[in-house]
């Protein structure tokens, strides 16, 4: 999941600044996690085409991006715009 999910903000943001970062341990046996240590993750970037955006629709466009991964097991998403 984390190769995907930073394969799919690369494509669609083409961001100068991308890490993802799995916190997947951090939720382990909480109501929800299923499990896999693949389902929690922070994504940091800082791209062109989220520039002059509020937060808020910085923040929908990722996940936007993000929802086709949310059909293959990502839980939670935390998103931090640089």
């Amino acid at each position: 999941m984390e190769e995907k999910l930073h394969a799919l903000m690369q494509d669609v943001f083409n961001p100068e600044f991308l890490e993802v970062i799995n916190t997947s341990h951090h939720h382990a046996g909480h109501s929800g996690s299923p499990g896999t240590g693949q389902s929690h993750f922070t994504v940091r970037l800082r791209a062109t085409t989220l520039q002059g955006q509020t937060r808020l629709a910085a923040h929908r466009r990722v996940m936007e991006a993000a929802a086709p991964l949310f059909q293959e097991g990502l839980h939670a998403l935390s998103i931090e715009i640089l």
